[in-house]
């Protein structure tokens, strides 16, 4: 199991609606195209922090880093660098 927690600055985000609508695309996707399991872990009030957590469960860590590296690279491309990144392997 490999574990994921990124927090990004969405310095473009002017209000929690804003906020919203990266959130929602950001894990949807990751739902969708690496089955993962995601959520909101922090700062849910502010507008311009984003803090949110995934897995990905299989048996093998060497299977699952290459995965766990193309999702990091597509929420990147969503949500932009990351100011805090942990991956941890459980």
């Amino acid at each position: 199991m490999l574990v994921a927690q990124a927090t990004f600055h969405l310095g473009y985000c002017q209000s929690l609606k804003d906020k919203r609508q990266i959130r929602r695309k950001l894990l949807d996707g990751l739902r969708a195209r690496f089955s993962a399991a995601v959520a909101e872990v922090a700062d849910q009030d502010r507008p311009k922090l984003l803090s949110v957590a995934w897995v990905l469960v299989g048996q093998d860590a060497a299977v699952l880093r290459p995965v766990m590296d193309r999702a990091l690279d597509w929420a990147v491309s969503v949500a932009g660098d990351p100011v805090a990144l942990s991956i941890d392997v459980r």
